[in-house]
């Protein structure tokens, strides 16, 4: 039984989408993945969507190391007015850019390092830029802290920048030491602390390592320190965490790359890209479609989960057209249909049809819905049930099975209007005009009693 008393603010559950960013100096060289500092270093590796990274680097970059791609960072079009509009206009209600990733390249004014965004490559604070133009806009901000994995990211390899000692305060080399050094845990508590204290962020999100046991002293003092500070700055605060890092109840279960089979009890968290082979910018990735990305977004928020997307901005500070259209996309649905997403509470079922999402961590694909996949979620109100249906129906009519006995005074497509309906022995039929529908789309069936 833990003995840490927190509860997940109300903010989150009602926020339902959030824009993931991340942009760092492996978006110089843009090719594989955002680990490209560490596969660079070790011959005869693939990353994780399959490239050769360290082959594409010697063809391409021989002699260089990681940290000659900083002059290159140029990020010269970073404009955070027009991300964030872009942000609002996808329809995202918090965001959280990457403060400082595996490679420990600050993207703000860090007092703990040289190796900082503010000092070499953009010279620009770009977190703080961000933050101040969500606050503009009402917008939760967060910041994402992976100087964790630092510890054994980059390799080290004799004759290669990697092992001189003048840059070890970027490579942090952990010399094939399996245990954590407590210098790089003070440092990677020193990291959270401060990006704490700088940016009263909403959301702290973590990555994998900090889950090993290493870190369990480290993380439990870092979890007190930032909800003691919630109670100062009278708001509520969110830490997400992976693979078991901390105990049922007391922060935010975050499942990367996939979702969960059935309704949580507690809010929860997926993360993922828009791109399928990075989290970065990279030239030859895959771009997830924006209906597979509203599918995901509605059946997480019908388990009682947020979706965190990912967008990946180039090394000159633009975001790439394909991914632009794609949130653009997205908010012209949530447009129409957000009623049904924001501000709602799981059913008593998530939902019904042949069709279920995989279960876990990284087992994300493409989910073929069909016309009878149904999810639902319930106002917060309780009074209107939301039936979401994931594609498009060639019939006049549907019917929804897992429908209460409530009193229910009408139906209504919304974007649209009222719907004829009854009730039949199996289910509840309405009639629809499908005419006016292309792509998933929410039914509202409100009642004078509550269906939860």
């Amino acid at each position: 039984m833990s003995s840490i008393n927190y509860e997940i603010p109300e903010w989150f559950s009602n926020a339902k989408f959030g824009i993931f960013i991340h942009w760092g100096i492996y978006s110089v060289p843009a090719f594989g993945d955002e680990w490209y500092g560490h596969w660079m270093y070790i011959p005869n590796s693939k990353c994780w969507a399959g490239d050769d990274i360290y082959t594409y680097h010697q063809q391409h970059h021989k002699g260089k190391g990681y940290k000659d791609f900083i002059k290159d960072f140029t990020g010269e079009k970073f404009d955070a007015k027009e991300w964030m509009d872009l942000f609002v206009e996808a329809g995202a209600k918090y965001v959280v850019p990457v403060a400082i990733h595996h490679d420990s390249f600050a993207m703000y004014d860090s007092r703990l390092t040289r190796w900082k965004a503010t000092a070499m490559g953009p010279k620009v604070d770009y977190v703080r830029k961000l933050y101040e133009e969500a606050k503009k806009r009402g917008l939760k901000f967060g910041v994402s802290q992976h100087f964790a994995e630092n510890w054994w990211f980059f390799p080290h390899v004799e004759g290669l920048d990697t092992s001189e000692e003048e840059y070890f305060d970027l490579y942090n080399v952990g010399k094939g030491e399996e245990k954590t050094s407590q210098e790089h845990l003070d440092r990677w508590y020193g990291f959270s602390k401060e990006l704490i204290d700088m940016f009263e962020p909403d959301m702290l999100y973590y990555d994998f390592e900090i889950a090993k046991d290493d870190y369990k002293e480290k993380r439990y003092e870092i979890l007190k320190y930032y909800y003691e500070k919630q109670k100062q700055w009278n708001k509520g605060v969110v830490l997400s965490y992976k693979y078991g890092a901390f105990q049922e109840g007391e922060a935010l279960l975050d499942v990367e790359r996939g979702g969960l089979s059935e309704i949580r009890k507690l809010p929860w968290q997926t993360c993922t890209s828009i791109g399928d082979k990075s989290w970065g910018y990279v030239e030859n990735d895959r771009y997830k479609t924006p209906l597979s990305i509203i599918q995901t977004l509605i059946d997480t928020v019908s388990k009682n989960g947020c979706l965190l997307l990912n967008v990946s901005p180039k090394a000159d500070g633009t975001i790439p057209e394909g991914q632009v259209k794609i949130l653009k996309e997205i908010g012209s649905w949530l447009k129409v249909y957000g009623e049904s997403i924001y501000n709602t509470r799981p059913y008593k079922v998530y939902g019904e049809g042949e069709t279920k999402a995989k279960d876990g961590a990284l087992s994300e694909g493409n989910t073929a819905y069909t016309k009878n996949d149904i999810r639902f979620t319930v106002s917060q109100d309780k009074k209107s049930l939301y039936a979401i249906f994931m594609a498009p129906t060639d019939e006049d009519g549907v019917t929804i099975k897992n429908v209460s006995d409530n009193k229910i005074t009408s139906v209504s497509l919304l974007g649209y209007g009222g719907l004829s309906f009854e009730r039949a022995d199996d289910g509840l039929l309405v009639k629809i005009p499908k005419d006016k529908i292309n792509g998933p789309y929410a039914l509202k069936i409100s009642s004078e009693d509550t269906w939860i």
